[in-house]
């Protein structure tokens, strides 16, 4: 794929790309379980971190490395030219199998780092994902991004029971708009390892990605493995969730911090609810920023929140508030507890509107649930355990976003 066809982020090369780096292959690698593949496939090899890794494990398997990039796989440190193979290809050609001499549904293994980017769009993409089934994971099919779309490809190469260690972003493992190809990869295939990582696992990227390891084809799955590697600790123990749960999210820190909230909650004696349970009603402010900087009235955008998780709004804005304009706007009255939307602290802001009313913008949550549960749900979120358990449910790369969904299974405590 030409560099024109992606629309790269200032932190990747012009092909959308964040370069895998050494530790993260061989880690990738010796996460799967193959063990004798005749064939492994890298799409998008790039500078070949992960068809190194994928030689030393297994040596006497055929290595066929894609990549549309021209320098892309001739400076190959470290790999045997004997049984590497690179092609200068699209890595998402319809063509592709006649190309590299391969039939679909042949390849043993594949390893792959996509680039985190959405490419302009193309027809066929369409026919990509209608083979493998992806057709119905998005409300509009063009929504699908190189990940997805280099996630069909090798699905689509791969054998019966082949293995596939792939590098996702988090809007595949945590994403809502990804919930329904979740639902499809845990339904037809065997998801069985996702692994979480640093966030400084890729130079210049502050991205949050992970490691996804499944087989390809229908098998029945009673559990899925997560951990999370760390700078400081390595790999955790493996934590294990349920088919049910991987496809709400696949996060290793979500899990967990859910889990370590109920007991601890449990250990108080305090049974947990989450706000959907407690009847809680969340909505978010229509104004854009430049709306909000545009609007004669005072808006409050994550820019200005509150320091303190108190707001009283000032008398001058209280006036504003007379406005014709109010009847096209979300406003927050007092009892309303505000949480930022978007933001990269944006667990950080907090507060509940204690006097007057406020225009919100749409970077703001609105929560509004019955005056006896106020308190305890503000203590909740403002608490050192709740901001952990809104920064981990965020996602997104720099200014992270935290979804409506996501919110709602936020647990408090009932006493």
């Amino acid at each position: 794929m030409h560099p024109s066809a992606y629309r790269p982020s200032e932190f990747s090369d012009p092909y959308g790309r964040y370069y895998t780096t050494e530790d993260v292959g061989l880690l990738l690698v010796a996460s799967m379980s193959i063990e004798r593949p005749r064939i492994v496939l890298d799409l998008g090899a790039g500078r070949g971190s992960l068809a190194i890794a994928a030689q030393r494990r297994w040596a006497s398997a055929r290595i066929i490395g894609v990549d549309s990039d021209p320098d892309a796989g001739g400076n190959l440190r470290g790999v045997d030219a004997g049984s590497y193979q690179h092609f200068r290809f699209d890595a998402l050609a319809k063509d592709l199998p006649g190309s590299l001499g391969l039939k679909c549904g042949t390849v043993d293994a594949a390893v792959c780092n996509p680039p985190f980017i959405r490419p302009k769009w193309r027809s066929r993409y369409a026919e990509l994902l209608e083979e493998v089934g992806f057709s119905g994971a998005f409300p509009a099919i063009q929504e699908a991004g190189a990940d997805v779309l280099f996630l069909a490809q090798n699905l689509r190469l791969m054998r019966s029971a082949g293995q596939l260690g792939l590098i996702v972003p988090d809007g595949i493992v945590a994403g809502v708009r990804h919930r329904d190809l979740r639902r499809l990869l845990i339904e037809r295939h065997k998801v069985e390892l996702v692994v979480k990582l640093p966030r400084n696992a890729f130079r210049l990227a502050d991205a949050q990605t992970y490691i996804l390891i499944l087989r390809k084809g229908n098998a029945k799955v009673t559990h899925v493995e997560l951990r999370e590697l760390t700078t400081d600790e390595g790999l955790s123990e493996p934590l294990f969730i349920k088919p049910e749960e991987a496809v709400q999210r696949l996060d290793y820190s979500y899990h967990r911090n859910t889990t370590l909230a109920g007991a601890r909650y449990s250990n108080g004696h305090s049974a947990v609810v989450t706000l959907e349970q407690l009847g809680a009603h969340v909505c978010r402010g229509l104004l854009s920023s430049r709306e909000a900087r545009q609007s004669p009235l005072h808006v409050l955008h994550t820019t200005n929140f509150p320091t303190d998780t108190n707001l009283i709004v000032p008398l001058r804005e209280r006036a504003a508030m007379r406005s014709r304009l109010l009847s096209k706007m979300v406003i927050a009255e007092p009892g309303d507890i505000l949480l930022a939307r978007v933001g990269r602290n944006l667990e950080k802001k907090i507060c509940v509107v204690e006097d007057g009313r406020i225009v919100i913008s749409d970077c703001i949550y609105r929560i509004r649930i019955d005056k006896r549960w106020k308190r305890r749900v503000l203590d909740a979120l403002s608490s050192a355990t709740g901001r952990q358990w809104i920064a981990t449910a965020a996602c997104g790369v720099g200014a992270r976003q935290l979804s409506k969904v996501a919110l709602l299974g936020f647990p408090v405590p009932l006493r």
